[in-house]
C-alpha cells in the first residue's frame, strides 16, 4: 500500500511516514519453509520494498520503552484505536481451514466456507491490486496468497468467502483459491500478541500479529534466502530472528545498533520463529 513519506524530524523528534514497496509473484517462492535459506527466492507475501527507512535522527536512543503503537502504525491502514490483546473467541472457519491443510509442499481442493473472519494485517501490494490477506479467528490464522478480491480490504474489516484451495508451504498455511468473496467494512478488534521478551509459540500463534520492541544486536547472514538480510533481534532478554530486504531502503538500511519496534504477523524458519518484515509498514526504526 502507498504511503507518503513525511518529514523525517518531526518537532517531537518522531518519523511517522512509511514508504512504498516492491511486491513478489508465485515465481518468487523460496524453497526453504520461509525462505531463510541461502537462495535468492522469495517467500509467500514477500515485497522487495522501495524508499527509505523510518525513525529518529542521530544520536544515543533508548531501546528500552516502545512508542506507541498509534504513533507510528501507518494510520492509512490501521485503526490503532482498534488493537487488542484478547483473542477472538468467534468461530469463522479459519481453524478448519488449518485442520484441513494438506502435507507440507503440497496443495489440495477442499471447499469450506469462511464466514466473519478478521482481516489482521496485510502484505505490501501495489495500488490497486489484491494484498496477502491475514484473517483471524479463535481458529488461528491464515493467509490468502496471489489472490483477487481484497482489494479494499484493511484491518478491522470481517471478510466471507468460500475456500476452494489450500497449499502448505513449508508449514504455512495459504489460501490459494477462493470465490464468493465478500469484504465488509466493520470495525473489528485487531488482535495481536505482545511478545516481547518471550519465545514466541510457532505452533500456536503462527501468523497471528506480535509486537515487540528492541536491538539488532548482530547480522546472522547477508544472504538469508531472496535477498534478504537477517539479523538478530534482541528484546527484552530473549532474541528472534528479524529478515528484511535491505536492497531498496536508499541512505537509511536498517542497521546493527538500530532501535527496532515491531508489529507484524509471526513467520518461522526450521520451526523457529522470525520476523520477516514483507511490508515496510510492519516495524519502526530508530536510526543511531
Amino acid at each position: 500500500m502507498y504511503t507518503t513519506e513525511l518529514s523525517r524530524i518531526l518537532s517531537l523528534g518522531l518519523v511517522l511516514g512509511a514508504v512504498a514497496m516492491g511486491c513478489e509473484t508465485e515465481a518468487d517462492k523460496g524453497d526453504e519453509d520461509d525462505g531463510n535459506s541461502s537462495s535468492t527466492d522469495l517467500e509467500p507475501g514477500e515485497g522487495e520494498g522501495e524508499g527509505e527507512g523510518e525513525g529518529e535522527g542521530e544520536g544515543a536512543v533508548d531501546c528500552s520503552e516502545p512508542l506507541d503503537l498509534s504513533l507510528w502504525l501507518n494510520a492509512d491502514v490501521y485503526d490503532a484505536s482498534r488493537l487488542t490483546t484478547t483473542p477472538y473467541s468467534n468461530d469463522a472457519g479459519v481453524g478448519a481451514l488449518i485442520a484441513a491443510a494438506p502435507a507440507e509442499g503440497e496443495s489440495a481442493a477442499v471447499d469450506i466456507s469462511v464466514t466473519g473472519a478478521v482481516v489482521t494485517n496485510l502484505g505490501y501490494a501495489p495500488e490497486g491490486a489484491s494484498p496477502n490477506t491475514f484473517i483471524s479467528d479463535a481458529g488461528g490464522t491464515v493467509f490468502t496468497y496471489n489472490v483477487d478480491g481484497f482489494e479494499a480490504a484493511m484491518p478491522g474489516n470481517t471478510v466471507s468467502m468460500r475456500v476452494t484451495e489450500l497449499t502448505n508451504y513449508f508449514g504455512a498455511i495459504e489460501i490459494t483459491a477462493a470465490e464468493d468473496i465478500s469484504v465488509t467494512e466493520e470495525g473489528a478488534s485487531i488482535f495481536y500478541n505482545d511478545a516481547q521478551g518471550t519465545r514466541p509459540d510457532v505452533v500456536n500463534m503462527r501468523n497471528q500479529n506480535i509486537h515487540l520492541y528492541g536491538t539488532l544486536t548482530e547480522v546472522t547472514s547477508d544472504d538469508c534466502g531472496g535477498g534478504r538480510t537477517c539479523f538478530n533481534l534482541s528484546h527484552g532478554g530473549a532474541d528472534i530472528i528479524y529478515r528484511i530486504n535491505l536492497e531498496n531502503l536508499g541512505d537509511y538500511p536498517d542497521t546493527v545498533g538500530d532501535c527496532v519496534q515491531v508489529f507484524a504477523p509471526l513467520s518461522a524458519f526450521d520451526g523457529e520463529a522470525q520476523v520477516n518484515v514483507d511490508n515496510y509498514d510492519w516495524r519502526y526504526i530508530v536510526f543511531l
